[in-house]
């Protein structure tokens, strides 16, 4: 069996009432809900969970390369994937 690590970068925090105002939290960015602090946070972890399952071994590290268009160049993570990846097998 192998297990796998999946990651997506999720909006963390949104209003207690967000499903009351918001059609989707997957499609559509909603800029003014974000809080430049709180998004530091968000993508730092964003960044540091697929690295740290690929530390512990997992299988397979994956990251979505749809982005919810707030994170920028996705790429450079799946990169840094790629990497930490190789140096782990070797």
């Amino acid at each position: 069996m192998k297990v796998l690590y999946s990651g997506y970068a999720p909006c963390r925090y949104l209003p207690e009432d967000f499903g009351e105002h918001y059609e989707s939290v997957v499609n559509t960015p909603y800029f003014e809900l974000v809080e430049p602090a709180k998004m530091h946070s968000s993508l730092h972890a964003y960044a540091e969970e697929p690295l740290r399952a690929a530390r512990c071994g997992f299988d397979g590290v994956t990251v979505t390369e749809h982005s919810p268009g707030h994170i920028p160049h996705v790429e450079q993570l799946e990169r840094t994937l790629e990497l930490v990846s190789d140096f782990l097998r070797s």
